[in-house]
């Protein structure tokens, strides 16, 4: 269809942000959102914090090597 009306297709590199500046726009977009999701994962989860135990709780023959 292209060569048909004498038009060049230029294939670029896919992902490649320098030749093809919609990439970097969209990059650019993704990478806002990652940032929303992961501040408000920080304010909406709670922290997990595991506990493996102290030594006050560990028997006389685990203190042992």
């Amino acid at each position: 269809m292209a060569a048909c009306r004498q038009i060049t297709v230029l294939r670029l590199p896919p992902y490649h942000c320098e030749l093809n500046p919609i990439e970097l726009v969209w990059t650019q977009k993704e990478e806002e959102k990652m940032w929303e999701l992961d501040n408000l994962i920080d304010v909406v989860v709670e922290p997990l914090i595991i506990n493996l135990g102290d030594e006050d709780s560990l028997s006389d023959s685990e203190h042992e090597f």
